[in-house]
């Protein structure tokens, strides 16, 4: 899940804080608690969890395809108004 241990580029370390600093606003411009994302992910049965996101956010996640996958779910949902949530 985390970055332990694993080498990564400059560039590539880059990116993934720049992504997790853009996500976070987001969330908080969304009044999203980390929780709130993993509770909603729970109820549609898509594999995205809190610490995750605290990870992704700190630019530590070495997701794993199932994450994006989820993430895109999650995302869908969240633009459809949570219609599907249930």
């Amino acid at each position: 899940m985390a970055a332990q241990g694993s080498i990564v580029s400059p560039e590539l370390q880059k990116a993934r804080e720049k992504f997790g600093k853009a996500f976070l606003r987001w969330r908080e411009m969304n009044g999203l608690s980390q929780q709130d994302l993993h509770n909603f992910s729970a109820d549609l049965k898509v594999n995205c969890h809190n610490s995750q996101f605290a990870y992704l956010e700190r630019g530590l996640l070495e997701p794993k395809s199932s994450f994006w996958m989820g993430l895109a779910e999650l995302n869908k949902e969240l633009s459809n108004g949570g219609e599907g949530r249930g």
